[in-house]
């Protein structure tokens, strides 16, 4: 090893080794289309930036960041669930116990060079590797130029990818950094996040894809969100059409491609829901939107019971990425902070009607800013990280003391890594 390269230019160097993985792993996922001819293409067994620097590549590279974001988010979604307070570990492996009991440290190797197909939930060098990707392809497809058919609907896929990533790292991380730079604190990360999105959105304007532009602006309305531009969350947010979801694809072919809410949690057993999301209820109705089902049996430890969610019936069930649900509930917050509660209070209603639940009356029902956060951690149940990254704003409590396998840890965002990896 170099030991005068830095952890993100090691970072690089990695990821431009495994682009022949990633290429491959294009024509076995499920879901992405324009990969027909890949087969036909001979991949070398040591890939260079030469052999890349090819226009025909174009369809090939950009469906290569899409199957490489969704192998790191799946592993960011179910990893930030199990450490927020939905879930609670249920198991007697150490790795995925260290996760449940928020043991996750600056040296932790799972965490940072973690596979998306093993045990636990391998963070770092996963969104790192996603993340350099999307940079380098819209670097290559912009010099291409006009060699490169739908020239913007494919810098505006991979912008959009990559816009999301700088986001997680903004919103849950304690610290990035990114290309050889130094570590970032979270408003400087979402401070980038932010022209990242923006430029995605003018790019999917400029293409016409109705899908890449809403799942900008609801990616740029986010990270607006957290860095406290309300107004500006609230134009883009409502620009949202209902209905709207942007997903990532699971599959059933091989194991960096499940949905590991299926299968770390229902199929092995490692985290049960927690108790404060089982059974909820609004005024004595049963919440339909966090439907989770006792199992009638033990997780992975033999003792503690197990509950699911009804989200993951497959391990090639999607996981949502950007939906309408989560602009409404952008503009929710935007209007309570902004002193407009009877725009939050519409909104939360809208909500309750749709799910055959009472209304909810700021007059008896409490403060309007903490019912946004509770409506948020129903309707966005188990998805993107929503429910670590509010614990992180609003500083609610985590889990401490004692659970039946151990002691709780003290990690809350996730650390720079002080291993090698990024």
């Amino acid at each position: 090893m170099n030991t005068n390269q830095t952890r993100d230019e090691r970072s690089k160097a990695r990821a431009l080794r495994m682009w022949p993985a990633a290429l491959l792993a294009v024509g076995l996922a499920a879901g992405l289309g324009g990969c027909n001819d890949l087969l036909q293409v001979k991949l070398p067994g040591d890939v260079t930036a030469e052999s890349l620097d090819n226009p025909a590549l174009a369809d090939i590279l950009v469906n290569s960041v899409i199957a490489d974001f969704e192998c790191a988010y799946d592993n960011y979604n179910f990893g930030t669930s199990v450490l927020s307070d939905e879930m609670m570990h249920s198991t007697g492996n150490l790795v995925e116990r260290n996760w449940g009991q928020r043991k996750i440290t600056a040296t932790d190797n799972n965490y940072v060079n973690g596979s998306c197909g093993g045990w636990g939930y391998g963070l770092w060098s996963n969104m790192h590797k996603a993340r350099f990707e999307s940079e380098d392809v819209a670097d290559r497809i912009t010099n291409w130029g006009d060699e490169v058919s739908d020239q913007n609907k494919k810098l505006a896929t991979v912008r959009t990818y990559g816009a999301f990533l700088y986001a997680y790292f903004g919103e849950t991380f304690c610290q990035a950094n990114f290309d050889g730079g130094p570590a970032m604190d979270p408003p400087a990360v979402l401070a980038i996040a932010e022209e990242k999105f923006q430029s995605a959105l003018e790019l999917a304007q400029a293409s016409g894809d109705a899908t890449l532009l809403n799942a900008a602006r609801v990616g740029l309305a986010r990270v607006r969100l957290d860095l406290g531009d309300y107004a500006g969350a609230k134009q883009l947010a409502e620009l949202v059409p209902e209905g709207f979801v942007f997903n990532a694809t699971r599959g059933e072919d091989f194991n960096y491609r499940y949905n590991k809410g299926r299968t770390q949690f229902f199929e092995i057993g490692n985290h049960t829901v927690a108790p404060g999301f089982r059974s909820l209820e609004w005024k004595g109705v049963p919440d339909p939107r966090v439907k989770v089902i006792d199992q009638g049996r033990f997780g992975l430890d033999g003792v503690t019971e197990l509950w699911t969610s009804d989200k993951w019936p497959s391990r090639s069930t999607p996981v949502p990425i950007a939906t309408w649900k989560e602009a409404r509930l952008i503009m929710a917050e935007a209007a309570a902070k902004t002193a407009d509660n009877a725009t939050a209070v519409a909104i939360i209603n809208d909500f309750h009607t749709r799910a055959g639940l009472p209304t909810y009356d700021p007059a008896t029902d409490g403060p309007v800013m903490e019912h946004v956060i509770q409506e948020r951690s129903r309707e966005l149940f188990q998805e993107g990280g929503h429910r670590l990254n509010d614990m992180l704003r609003f500083g609610l409590p985590f889990f401490s003391g004692d659970d039946p396998g151990g002691t709780y840890g003290n990690t809350t965002c996730w650390p720079f890594p002080a291993v090698e990896g990024g």
